[in-house]
């Protein structure tokens, strides 16, 4: 998998708008949104014209994520999203490349709630995956207090180790924090973790979603570089 781009941003209210990331024509665009923090619970969540959602509005005592997937054709400008409820609000957008576009999504979300300051692991796991196949994960806190802010400390691991990519912040109550693991072996994906921190005290909130994208089916086509290998084309991303 290559990520192509990534974007943010975080906003106050009923709606949020986030930047088309960088794309060509067939990658995967992946729309995260998260709304809480300062005492919020379920809402609904208006999913964004042409995408599919894949992980179910969920929530704790602090927010409700949200996570949307397309194949890139021609994108406008932004994405934007209608919360039910007045809150802070983060959103992440993410292109992908090489990944297959037509395989049904696998999502598992994991719940979690603290009270006071510390940290706390999100066990998330259930998923298998093929030989090579890439896993991608929102990560999102929100808290009753203003500050410090929550953040996401810790990457997840595998037991390798997730790279976060993006961090959407609202500087007051909450974060969400995209992830990515490529070429993870074939079979049953046992529970991960990440730790994320609570700086003040009061109710926390955890949520997270993990997917998995499966690699390119059928013979993909390259100007220059190509190799072929029992059958099978080798992708490389550019």
């Amino acid at each position: 998998m290559a990520i192509r781009n990534s974007t943010q941003s975080v906003s106050s209210g009923t709606t949020i708008s986030v930047n088309t990331p960088t794309y060509v024509a067939g990658d995967i665009i992946v729309l995260a949104f998260y709304t809480g923090g300062n005492g919020s619970a379920l809402t609904t969540v208006s999913t964004p014209s042409g995408f599919t959602q894949y992980s179910l509005p969920s929530a704790v005592s602090c927010g409700t994520l949200a996570c949307f997937w397309k194949v890139a054709a021609s994108e406008p400008g932004s994405y934007s999203t209608t919360f039910g409820a007045s809150n802070v609000n983060a959103a992440v957008a993410v292109s992908l490349s090489g990944r297959n576009s037509t395989q049904t999504l696998t999502a598992q979300t994991a719940y979690a709630a603290s009270l006071g300051a510390g940290a706390i692991s999100v066990p998330v796991g259930g998923l298998t995956a093929a030989a090579g196949d890439d896993l991608i994960g929102f990560y999102a806190m929100g808290t009753n207090s203003p500050t410090p802010t929550p953040s996401l400390t810790t990457a997840p691991s595998l037991p390798s180790t997730f790279t976060i990519y993006q961090q959407a912040n609202s500087g007051t109550y909450n974060d969400l924090s995209f992830c990515a693991l490529s070429g993870v072996s074939a079979g049953s994906i046992a529970n991960f973790n990440a730790t994320m921190t609570n700086g003040a005290a009061g109710a926390a909130a955890y949520i997270a979603s993990v997917v998995n994208f499966a690699q390119v089916a059928g013979p993909t086509y390259y100007p220059q570089s190509r190799r072929r290998r029992s059958n099978v084309t080798v992708f490389f991303p550019r």
